[in-house]
């Protein structure tokens, strides 16, 4: 079961999906840069009840950090405030990642 929400532009907003691993349902919310980018992600802890999804506390963030042209340079996750995974991006000469 998933259940969306767009907003201007037709960009999605939030997200509540059921976890058919663990039987619980997250909400995600999404944040774009005006250019279209996405800035940032947050994952909702996992709950028993879809109602209750809508209001769920933020466990894990994920921010995502770019170049001038709009080149992903990384993906910083972070769990109740602390860095859990930072994922950098390299590029060549002719913008090719090459790295991850």
């Amino acid at each position: 079961m998933v259940d969306n929400q767009y907003g201007q532009g037709n960009r999605i907003t939030s997200s509540i999906q059921y976890d058919a691993a663990i039987q619980k349902y997250k909400k995600i919310n999404y944040t774009f840069k005006p250019d279209g980018s996405l800035q940032r992600e947050t994952i909702s802890i996992p709950v028993d009840i879809y109602e209750a999804a809508k209001t769920a506390t933020v466990d894990i963030e994920k921010v995502y950090e770019y170049a001038s042209i709009n080149m992903l340079l990384s993906i910083t996750t972070k769990k109740g405030g602390t860095v859990k995974e930072k994922i950098e991006f390299t590029y060549d000469s002719e913008d090719n990642r090459s790295t991850k």
